[in-house]
């Protein structure tokens, strides 16, 4: 069972191979392609990255005689090599399997538990950079991408199924870990404002059942065009704001297609709880578009914090219309009446958009406006506006944009809009793409890490999911002692 280590890394050796490519580069005072010589010592730094790390694993690997896993006794089997994935290349490894000591269930290799092997075959670096490439680009791009590097270079199918991998063990505690990434932040001092906005953009669907809906269409008489195969992402977001109404940070959360969006409730109603665990004294906006599911959360959410005591039954919730939005229905209500895109209509839009956003009571005025204008219409026009006057009416309440503006509310949604864009539609929403849902929340999850400045925290849990204190069990006489291995941080 004698292990027989490799021999420290040839150090020396490496230092000659750069110094020989730098001569040769040079040719007696003649440079040549400075290109050429930067990927040849890129290689060469590979080969020695190769060398050490081979022997780091090597001398990491375990050979007693009996080991404890989670409770569970281990015998040691045999030694097999074993090629692992990292960024210098492969590293062909000798490593130690050990057996049940009952005979029941799979043996097991401790130097991955130790070290964090991920999946099995990536070093946790190398793992990281392939999950971190499919927040970005296409497994394809990834593949090409790595391709060029040299190093590390992984399949386009191993950078597909990755970030799947590492979603089943996030949705298993989500809670969890969201949590703890959570409460290793530290809310700034200067926070006056927490602002919740929730919106959704389709997206294609491999199961959005394309051709049945079309076929529907068909039969009932309507028009076959549009994204018949897709279905409503929902994306969310909870910003800061300081006492000049400047952002200061902002969470990101997207979810795929889910009914009554159950998960990004949770997530942001968790988001705002603790945020208001460290300032309660914040002010608190709530900012959507006209959409009624949008409302239904917020209101849900308010509900339950306040049932929770988190939010003092008595502190306002600011509940805002997105300003921008309301400013399209005014448009399309002027350009039912005096004309779609006329001279009149853009000169009085110009000047309601002023009155809306800047008056006192200014909502009350636009209400006044189109009532007056309605009231002058006849036909469609007339129902048309009429929709447009409702729109305002409903939520008169919501567009105190004035008063919003003085206490350094956010007014507009944009900052969830522009979720969506930088969310979805950059990454997912490219010529010929369609999702199913493991593959769309795989990227949405590891890009909301990314997009709100968590991506180191949630790695280092990702990474650490992948280790199991290995305890050595020690026999003498008739005691039996226990002694922890020392984990090797991911």
């Amino acid at each position: 069972m004698e292990r027989v280590y490799q021999k420290s890394p040839d150090l020396g050796k490496g230092s000659a191979a750069l110094e020989r490519i730098f001569n040769e580069w040079r040719n007696d005072g003649k440079p040549r392609s400075l290109h050429l010589m930067e990927k040849q010592v890129k290689a060469a730094l590979d080969d020695i990255g190769k060398e050490v790390l081979e022997v780091a694993l090597s001398e990491l690997d375990i050979d007693k005689k009996e080991i404890e896993v989670g409770g569970k006794a281990y015998e040691f089997a045999y030694r097999v090599p074993n090629t692992y994935h990292g960024l210098f290349g492969l590293y062909s490894v000798e490593r130690s399997l050990y057996k049940p000591a009952d005979g029941k269930g799979p043996s097991i290799c401790p130097l991955d538990m130790r070290v964090g092997i991920i999946e099995g075959t990536w070093t946790p670096a190398a793992a990281e950079l392939m999950a971190f490439s499919a927040v970005l680009m296409t497994p394809y791009e990834a593949e090409e991408f790595f391709a060029k590097l040299g190093g590390l270079t992984p399949s386009k199918s191993s950078i597909d199924g990755l970030p799947k991998n590492l979603l089943k063990r996030l949705e298993g505690r989500r809670d969890e870990w969201e949590d703890t990434i959570r409460n290793q932040e530290v809310i700034a001092e200067n926070t006056a404002t927490v602002a919740l906005s929730l919106d959704g953009i389709m997206l294609p669907m491999k199961d959005g059942k394309r051709q049945e809906k079309r076929a529907e269409s068909i039969e009932k008489g309507k028009e076959t065009r549009g994204p018949a195969g897709c279905r409503e992402a929902a994306c969310g977001t909870v910003s800061l704001y300081d006492d000049e109404g400047d952002r200061l940070n902002t969470v990101y959360y997207g979810r795929m297609p889910e009914k009554k969006k159950v998960v990004l409730h949770s997530q942001l109603e968790n988001e705002i709880a603790f945020v208001l665990a460290q300032k309660p004294e914040v002010e608190l906006a709530f900012i959507a578009d006209g959409a009624k599911e949008n409302w239904r959360i917020m209101g849900e959410i308010e509900k339950s914090l306040k049932d929770m005591r988190v939010i003092p039954v008595e502190k306002e919730v600011h509940k805002i219309a997105d300003f921008w939005h309301s400013c399209e229905h005014l448009k399309t209500a002027l350009d039912l009446y005096f004309g779609e895109n006329s001279v009149e209509s853009r000169a009085k839009f110009a000047e309601l958009r002023i009155v809306l956003r800047d008056q006192d009571g200014g909502a009350k005025e636009i209400v006044k406006k189109l009532r007056y204008y309605r009231n002058r219409l006849k036909g469609k026009r007339r129902t048309k506006l009429t929709t447009e006057l409702k729109y305002f009416r409903d939520r008169i309440a919501h567009m105190d944009y004035a008063g919003f503006t003085r206490l350094k509310l956010p007014i507009g949604s944009g900052v969830v809009e522009a979720a969506c864009k930088t969310m979805v539609t950059q990454r997912m929403k490219r010529s010929g793409m369609s999702w199913m849902e493991e593959g769309g929340q795989s990227v949405l999850s590891l890009r909301s890490f990314f997009l709100s400045g968590r991506w180191d925290l949630a790695w280092e849990l990702f990474a650490a999911d992948y280790q199991a204190q290995i305890r050595i069990i020690k026999r003498k006489g008739g005691l039996t002692l226990i002694e922890n291995i020392e984990l090797r941080a991911a």
